[in-house]
């Protein structure tokens, strides 16, 4: 009969995420995981085969955790504008959640091993589509009502904010503290500002 587990796996799942993230995979050693995740070496591999399936699995509980966080945001009562900034400090607040700058897991992933991981890749892609959708979905609302500019196409927007969230994420494992991050914010939306009408003299 299979021993039954004495840990939360999804406690175990969260701390994988914390030190994936400040160490990347492959400078993290199974003795530093042993001692972080507070369990045995024997219950860490019965448990999750090897150290790349815990790193996939802590990878997409981040990515269903910060997906959904996202998505709560685009659902409050705000309007579209309101909502686009609370995604954004959102993903500052995550980026500088301590002294030690950790970034995002999914974009600091794709950056250590670029297309060699299949695995990765489709998380991080997976991610990108969702939050994609989300942004796509308040700037719709938000040209609809009049407080994000119709000058550009819904899609074409969308695509520049994924990419402006996967940049401050870069920016914030570079070293860009909390003041950087709240004027590239500032700048990245601005774009999303309506043009106010010239009258003519």
């Amino acid at each position: 009969m299979a021993r039954a587990k004495n840990f939360d796996e999804n406690e175990v799942l969260d701390k994988a995420v914390d030190i994936f993230r400040r160490r990347g995979f492959k400078t993290t050693t199974p003795e530093e995981l042993v001692t972080h995740l507070g369990i045995s070496r024997s219950s860490l591999y019965n448990t999750y085969g090897d150290k790349h399936t815990l790193f996939i699995r802590a990878l997409q509980r981040y990515q269903e955790q910060t997906s959904k966080a996202l998505n709560d945001l685009a659902n409050g009562n705000d309007d579209a504008m309101t909502a686009i900034r609370k995604i954004f400090n959102f993903t500052v607040n995550n980026c500088l959640e301590d002294a030690m700058p950790k970034g995002c897991f999914l974009v600091n992933s794709i950056v250590e091993f670029g297309p060699d991981d299949k695995e990765t890749v489709d998380i991080v892609k997976e991610s990108m589509d969702t939050n994609r959708s989300t942004l796509l979905r308040i700037i719709k609302k938000g040209q609809k009502e009049g407080s994000i500019s119709n000058s550009a196409k819904p899609g074409a927007l969308a695509d520049y904010l994924v990419n402006c969230l996967s940049g401050i994420s870069v920016s914030t494992k570079g070293g860009a503290d909390r003041a950087t991050c709240e004027a590239i914010v500032r700048n990245s939306l601005a774009i999303l500002q309506p043009q106010e009408a010239h009258v003519s003299a």
